[in-house]
């Protein structure tokens, strides 16, 4: 049932029997929680089922036992599988829908909107409508920061907006184009595009579903690179202390690089290492997990892991010894999940331990 998998009829009857009883729910409960936050195993091509299995038996409390009611290969697959939904994430990610707003679970705190003349606001239900110098009118409500030109006017004015660990939150700018911000993010814009093209700036990561103008280019500029398009859906991630990437969702669009164009077609990625841009296929649900409000890794470094986690939560990560950074992990999960939830399931690897201390979170050597 958890796993996708349909059940009998003989096995509905027993389960609907079962549910009747308030242990058995709170079991199945549990197998939820399990299936939807974290399962976290040292990366190979294929998982090993037994082992996996055996792993998560021996950390059940002594004298606890599992009585699985629903069919064996559908409590297997909940155990051994990246614990998250990855399928409904599936189902949401080919089309992309610009209606797919920000997650209302995520609780903004302390996002900064500085204006043309330099004042700083800070987001809150309590701040509804502002005006800029040259009219256009910004409206705030519910997580999502919109811009509305109220006259035709070709004075530039630009606004950034911050957003600090911890959260999201979506922009919708003046021409329509709707951009997702990720933690730690800051993107700088006019409140009104005039002259030939259209074009922000980024640091940190963002995902666009861009308005179709062919005669308006648009230019999203980071420090390492810069993305053209006229209209279609993309991931850019320019955060300082990683490689840059930019992942295409729908449609095309161009990397540039000093003299150097690169397209891309949907389910390609192009990475920045080194000086070198190298273009790649890749899983979209990798990419973009965070834009449906959950956290994908395949066969990521833990250090890579882990400073997407302590972006999210807020924590500084130190290491006992710096060469468990290398260790491989694949890993999928809800980003509603409490830390001590993640960090938990991680543990269960048997090749870390991780313990939280205030807004430090130490990775130690399994003993």
């Amino acid at each position: 049932m958890l796993s996708g998998e349909k059940l009998s009829p003989e096995e509905e009857n027993v389960l609907t029997k079962r549910l009747k009883d308030g242990k058995q729910k709170r079991r199945l409960y549990e197998l939820q929680r399990i299936w939807h936050a974290v399962y976290a195993h040292k990366v190979s091509e294929q998982v090993d089922e037994e082992e996996a299995w055996k792993i998560f038996v021996s950390n059940q409390k002594p004298g606890r036992k599992l009585r699985i009611w629903i069919s064996s290969v559908a409590a297997v697959t909940i155990l051994i599988g990246i614990a998250l939904s990855l399928t409904q994430i599936q189902k949401r990610i080919p089309g992309f829908h610009a209606t797919d707003t920000t997650q209302s679970s995520i609780l903004p705190r302390n996002i900064i909107l500085t204006l043309s003349d330099g004042q700083q606001v800070v987001l809150s239900d309590s701040v509804n409508d502002l005006q800029e110098q040259n009219g256009t009118t910004i409206r705030n409500k519910a997580q999502q920061l919109v811009y509305h030109p109220t006259v035709h006017n070709e004075q530039v004015v630009y606004n950034t907006m911050w957003i600090p660990r911890g959260s999201e939150y979506q922009l919708i700018l003046s021409d329509g184009t709707i951009v997702w911000l990720n933690s730690e993010s800051e993107i700088t814009f006019p409140v009104n595009f005039t002259g030939e093209k259209r074009e922000v700036k980024l640091k940190g990561e963002a995902f666009f579903d861009v308005a179709k103008d062919e005669r308006h280019p648009f230019i999203v500029k980071t420090e390492q690179f810069d993305i053209r398009v006229t209209g279609t859906q993309f991931n850019v991630r320019a955060y300082t202390d990683e490689p840059a990437s930019a992942t295409l969702a729908e449609g095309s669009i161009q990397l540039v690089r000093q003299e150097e164009v690169i397209p891309l077609v949907p389910g390609q990625q192009a990475l920045l290492k080194q000086g070198i841009v190298k273009v790649r296929e890749i899983e979209l649900r990798e990419a973009i997990a965070w834009r449906y409000n959950a956290f994908y890794f395949k066969q990521q470094p833990l250090e890579s892991l882990l400073n997407e986690i302590a972006r999210w939560y807020d924590v500084e990560v130190i290491y006992q010894n710096p060469t468990l950074k290398k260790l491989h992990f694949t890993a999928g999960f809800q980003r509603s999940c409490s830390i001590t939830e993640v960090i938990n399931t991680l543990g269960m690897t048997q090749k870390i331990r991780l313990e939280i201390k205030g807004k430090t979170l130490l990775v130690k050597e399994y003993k």
